[in-house]
């Protein structure tokens, strides 16, 4: 029993620590106005991904649109650790799109 993890004491205050942030894609001006009513000035933790998982596949001209720019508008509140990988895993999916005239 040495490892057993001790309850915290109720008036303890132990903030959450985040080691992901996924966003997963609806409506990206849906999303991105969430995140400014959250006032998210930057996202803290070391890995954030936007997922385009709604709209991928078959984009409307507006899709179209909120994949040219809501990664931008997420890459300016990444740390920049987690925009290297951030901006790597929507590389290809936005390059794909402007291959296919999307």
């Amino acid at each position: 029993m040495e490892n057993q993890v001790k309850p915290t004491p109720v008036s303890t205050h132990t903030p959450a620590e985040k080691t992901a942030f996924s966003i997963l894609h609806t409506t990206g001006p849906m999303t991105r106005d969430e995140i400014k009513e959250l006032a998210c000035l930057k996202f803290s933790a070391p890995l954030v991904m936007q997922s385009f998982c709604h709209t991928a596949a078959y984009p409307k001209p507006v899709d179209v649109k909120t994949h040219q720019t809501l990664p931008g508008f997420i890459g300016e509140r990444v740390t920049p650790k987690a925009d290297e990988v951030y901006r790597s895993l929507n590389f290809d999916r936005i390059e794909g799109y402007a291959e296919r005239g999307w």
